[in-house]
């Protein structure tokens, strides 16, 4: 009775919080870095909104579109703030001394994500299989033992080419080559990917079978 209780008030249209939080996640997959920089803590001990006025604007809109993530998307990736570069122009010197980009005067440069690296290579390759729908592909051979055992394989395969969002995820096994890029463990929860800069993603990105292969293509 309680858990109906606590999923009810969750989902309450009355209830400003969780359309809040989602909002401000939206806004990070986006600009790499939310309107509250802390998207897993709201309360005192979390970071304060860069903009709440535009944080209550955002979660008001998500509910005024029953919770719909695409119409929120869409007014953030048509906004001016989304379209601007992330190049220096002489008109923001002023900006400075902003060095965090707190008042969003340029884009945020990003890298791609591990998934979309993946896709990428494929696309450049001619290989990337665009077909949507049905189930996902695996790209592992499974063995039944005591403990369940996953070798991954090289993908080489149109049916292990398909788009990173129908790979099938295994969070007790992560793969090494979409780790090395700084994809998250899929066993823990990740508000925030991390970003790093290590000499084994160059060698990953030169020596990985799968990049060797999807080179000869």
């Amino acid at each position: 009775f309680r858990r109906v209780l606590f999923r009810s008030w969750l989902v309450d249209p009355r209830n400003p919080l969780t359309y809040r939080v989602m909002a401000n996640r939206l806004w990070l997959w986006h600009f790499g870095r939310g309107i509250v920089a802390t998207p897993s803590d709201f309360g005192s001990g979390g970071a304060l909104p860069t903009h709440p006025m535009l944080l209550d604007w955002l979660a008001g809109k998500l509910r005024e579109h029953g919770g719909s993530l695409k119409a929120v998307h869409r007014l953030i990736l048509n906004s001016e703030t989304y379209c601007q570069t992330s190049r220096v122009s002489p008109d923001a010197l002023g900006f400075q001394n902003d060095a965090d980009n707190d008042l969003l005067w340029k884009q945020n440069p990003r890298r791609l994500a591990a998934e979309a690296i993946r896709d990428s290579i494929l696309a450049v390759s001619g290989k990337l299989n665009i077909s949507a729908g049905g189930p996902g592909f695996e790209d592992f051979e499974y063995t039944d033992a005591y403990a369940p055992i996953y070798q991954y394989i090289v993908p080489d395969d149109p049916t292990l080419w398909r788009r990173s969002i129908y790979r099938y995820v295994v969070r007790t096994t992560p793969n090494a080559f979409l780790t090395t890029l700084d994809c998250p463990d899929p066993a823990v929860l990740t508000p925030k990917r991390l970003t790093t800069t290590t000499p084994l993603q160059s060698l990953a990105l030169f020596n990985n079978e799968f990049l060797i292969r999807q080179s000869q293509y």
